[in-house]
């Protein structure tokens, strides 16, 4: 199987499949050590990359993976409260002591009066 089939097929798994993938890509794929690779002919051929190739792969899966993530966040709508909330937090000058201010029932209203 080449680079250009073993894209063709992790894009084409279902989401379970594809979770699957990422679990083991992460835990022992990444890291090319044949273990549990005889289960799947695609994570076989991944770790039968050539270098150069791995590293192609390597760049083309994270970007996949956080498309993947981005369409999830946009298709959640407690995800998507939840990264607006997180932007929100990280736009402050200083999160950390916004969030401190923020638990111990500080408020920037009552700083500024």
């Amino acid at each position: 199987m080449d680079f250009y089939e073993i894209k063709q097929r992790i894009l084409n798994l279902k989401d379970i499949e594809f979770n699957r993938f990422q679990n083991w890509f992460e835990k022992i794929g990444c890291n090319r050590i044949n273990k549990n690779a005889k289960s799947s002919k695609i994570r076989q051929a991944v770790l039968n990359l050539s270098d150069k190739d791995f590293d192609l792969f390597w760049d083309w899966y994270e970007d996949l993976c956080d498309e993947r993530w981005a369409e999830e966040v946009e298709n959640d709508p407690i995800a998507r409260q939840c990264l607006e909330i997180g932007y929100m937090i990280m736009s402050k000058p200083d999160p950390g002591q916004f969030l401190v201010d923020l638990f111990s029932g500080k408020s920037e209203d009552a700083e500024q009066k």
